[in-house]
This record gives C-alpha cells, sequence and structure tokens, in this order.
C-alpha cells in the first residue's frame, strides 16, 4: 500500500477563540485547492553546546514548533449574489483582511492593521489529520494570461500532533467555476489612467508572521504587511503615449484597476488607488516588446486602503 499525493483534502474555518479548534467540516469548510505543500512540523532548536573532549555536534532541545500550510484557490466571485460572502472568506480573514458589504454591489476585502482573524486549517493527506489552529498567513494574487487566476496562500498555524483519520468526502457548494485570463474574461484594465495591454499582474500582501512560544502564551500573529507587486505589460509604441520611465523617477502614485470575469455574481475585480512604478526594465514575448515593472502600494492618510479586492 501507498500514500497517495493526489488524495489531500484541505478545510479551514475561522476561529471564535484564538487558539482553539474551530473544528472545520467537509459540509461547511470544504476548500477547493491546489499545488499544496505541508511542512508538519518546523522545530525551533537550541543547541545545548556542551564542552567535550571531542569535536563533533551537541544534543539539542525543542524550544517551540509550528506547521506551515501553502496551496493555491483559484479567483472566482462569489455566485451567488454580489454580496454574497465568497467561500474563500475564511482565508482571507486570517491573512489581514476584513469584509464588508457594499449595499447591493459587491462584498469588499481591505486590510486591517487590528482585530485580525484566527483560522484553524485540517489537511488530510491520505488518511493522516494534519490540524493547524491559531493559523495565520499572506497572500499574493497571480493573473496571468493563458492561465487560470489564484490566491497563492502561506500560513503559519500552531503544532498538533498528527493522526490517522479518513478524508472527509468534500461538499463544495458555492465554489465557482473560474475564467481564464485574457482579452474576453479580463477587462478594465487601467494603470495610471493608461488602458495598457496586459501580460501579467501579481499583487502580494507580504505580511510579516511571527510565531512566539512564550511563558504563558504561544501564537502566531501578523505584525506588519508591504504591499507590493509586478506587473509586465506591451510596451508603448512611443513614450508620447506613456513615458514608464518618467513615472518610475518621480515614483508617481496612481489608480490601478482590473475586473476578472464576465457572469453576473462570478466577478473579481482589484482596485487600488495609490500605486507607485518602479525599476521599469524591457522584456519579450515571443518578439513583442515588453516593459515590467515593481509596484507599490501606498495606503492614503485614512490607512487601511492600499488594496481592495470585490467579488461581484
Amino acid at each position: 500500500m501507498a500514500l497517495f499525493t493526489r488524495k489531500t483534502s484541505v478545510l479551514a474555518k475561522i476561529e471564535s477563540t484564538y487558539g482553539t479548534d474551530a473544528i472545520p467540516t467537509e459540509n461547511g469548510n470544504a476548500l477547493v485547492v491546489s499545488n499544496v505543500t505541508l511542512t508538519p512540523m518546523e522545530l525551533d532548536t537550541a543547541d545545548r553546546a556542551i564542552m567535550q573532549p571531542y569535536l563533533g555536534s551537541a544534543t539539542q532541545v525543542v524550544v517551540g514548533q509550528k506547521t506551515m500550510l501553502d496551496f493555491e484557490v483559484e479567483i472566482t466571485g462569489a455566485g451567488t449574489s454580489a454580496v454574497t460572502i465568497p467561500k474563500f472568506d475564511a482565508l482571507l480573514q486570517a491573512c489581514g483582511f476584513a469584509g464588508v458589504v457594499n449595499t447591493t454591489v459587491s462584498y469588499d476585502y481591505t486590510p486591517v492593521s487590528s482585530g485580525m482573524k484566527s483560522v484553524t486549517l485540517y489537511c488530510f493527506i491520505d488518511g493522516i489529520k494534519h490540524a493547524l489552529v491559531g493559523a495565520m498567513g499572506s497572500v499574493d494574487f497571480d493573473f496571468t494570461t493563458k492561465q487560470i487566476p489564484k490566491m497563492k496562500f502561506k500560513f503559519v498555524g500552531l503544532y498538533s500532533v498528527p493522526t490517522d483519520s479518513a478524508n472527509p468526502a468534500l461538499v463544495l457548494t458555492g465554489w465557482q467555476t473560474p475564467v481564464g485570463v485574457n482579452n474576453t474574461n479580463t477587462t478594465g484594465f487601467d494603470i495610471h489612467g493608461y488602458a495598457g495591454v496586459l501580460q501579467s499582474l501579481q499583487i502580494s500582501m507580504n505580511n510579516t508572521i511571527s510565531y512566539q512560544n512564550l511563558v504563558g502564551e504561544e501564537y502566531v500573529t501578523i505584525t506588519d504587511r508591504k504591499v507590493s507587486g509586478q506587473i509586465v505589460m506591451k510596451m508603448p509604441d512611443t513614450l508620447a503615449v506613456k513615458n514608464w520611465f518618467i513615472e518610475a523617477m518621480n515614483l508617481t502614485a496612481g489608480v490601478l484597476t482590473l475586473t476578472h470575469g464576465t457572469a453576473a455574481f462570478n466577478k473579481f475585480k482589484v482596485d487600488c488607488q495609490n500605486v507607485q512604478v518602479s525599476k521599469p526594465t524591457y522584456g519579450d514575448l515571443e518578439g513583442v516588446r515588453t516593459i515590467q515593472m515593481q509596484l507599490t502600494f501606498i495606503p492614503t492618510s485614512a490607512g487601511n486602503n492600499e488594496v481592495k479586492f470585490s467579488t461581484l
């Protein structure tokens, strides 16, 4: 017998009390995931550094242990109405977002700097259950043409001893079928007032995830974020159309928008009001000249608004 890589399942549920197992179920908390990477146990150790009459390593002592789980989730809408909470809600909350209904228009996510939620994750490896409690993480958003758009999550949670447990019978009601990034499905792209020809856009929350094991408390938390990204576009025919070198030199800040999806209630929108471009470099896309730039997403004085993601 053997354990099969494909027989992997992930469940997620927001915790009402930090570090207390929220007991996610196959009926209400199953995820549609791909590219799952589980680090079952990462140990923090202290070297005893004992003096001895010969060369060689000394024994170590475990001073902390955590579990890490990375996976990807397809970017889609919520599926029932513009204000329906999407199925990936728990994951975004555990990455430092808060969701709110925008009248009858959309369900919006913006980052927060306090009151962040933790999540319990169950990862089943063909009959072996790994539980991450008190988990928090970070997420990247990837829109690349000719690909399915993805959210790429990285979570850190408190370690629990794995157990033998049958893989759950996942109930995936409410999850939407994605559409590829292309000229038909992806619209409304604009950066700094320029409706360019987009090849790829990545946005990374870059949350700083801190694991601490102290006397009286063990926890994972988000201590900072520095939202950045990268964009690749077709180079304008002339600099008179759009001079990205001047924009980069001046560190000009401007709007970035993108809507992915065309069907009602299966759309995902990106709205960023204060984006700087830097480090422009030329690239090549099958013989066509492109320009690649780094992006920095800056909050306004109101704070917690450097990015906004919406399902509609």
